[in-house]
């Protein structure tokens, strides 16, 4: 399948023999709006969906050198986003096949916040993507984490707000409340569980 405009991610370049202090950065593509998204290609049938609804940008985060983790950030409107992409919950790594949805970051940026809540503009994004005829995925999971973590900084390069009270394990009780989280049998790089979030395709695909 040829690529898509949801896998044509921006890319990090370094010379080999740089002197230059290595810099955590991000790497934004272009604001794809939701009228734009119908003249593009998809390489996958569920961000095509998605981006009836959501406008998105493409993003590079680099975290050490030599690697870079790619995501979709969705805009769920007021200022409030949530990153995603295609993983293999048992491998951590990047993956073509679309059974497994990995919500990488869900945030409210600074600048464009608007103060209404987050998370009901969350479900609302999963609860469209339900509707979708033939749906892919089977699983929507994520993990609880407190970007305040001095080893999450690099997540800081999006422009998130920082509630103070955002602490991982007030994040595993909102989410195990707010989408029915479970903890799942996969583990992220730390040794705790995925948390596996209620999802019920209304057509799966078969």
């Amino acid at each position: 399948m040829s690529k898509g405009i949801d896998t044509i991610f921006p890319q990090v370049f370094r010379p080999t023999h740089s002197i230059v202090p290595f810099e955590e950065t991000i790497l934004w593509g272009s604001e794809v709006t939701t009228q734009e998204s119908q003249d593009y290609h998809f390489h996958h049938e569920h961000n095509r969906w998605l981006a009836k609804k959501y406008s998105f940008r493409l993003n590079t985060l680099s975290m050490w050198e030599g690697y870079g983790a790619m995501s979709i950030c969705w805009h769920l409107r007021g200022g409030c986003f949530v990153h995603t992409n295609c993983m293999d919950p048992a491998t951590s790594e990047y993956s073509e096949d679309p059974s497994n949805l990995y919500l990488v970051l869900a945030y409210k940026k600074k600048e464009t916040w608007d103060g209404n809540p987050l998370l009901p503009r969350l479900k609302s994004f999963l609860r469209y993507l339900e509707e979708m005829k033939s749906c892919p995925i089977k699983n929507v999971y994520c993990r609880a984490t407190d970007c305040r973590d001095k080893n999450q900084r690099h997540l800081l390069l999006t422009g998130m707000m920082l509630d103070n009270d955002a602490s991982s394990e007030r994040l595993s009780r909102c989410y195990r409340h707010y989408f029915k989280a479970i903890d799942w049998n996969h583990k992220d790089g730390d040794g705790k569980p995925y948390l596996k979030l209620n999802f019920c395709p209304k057509y799966p695909k078969s």
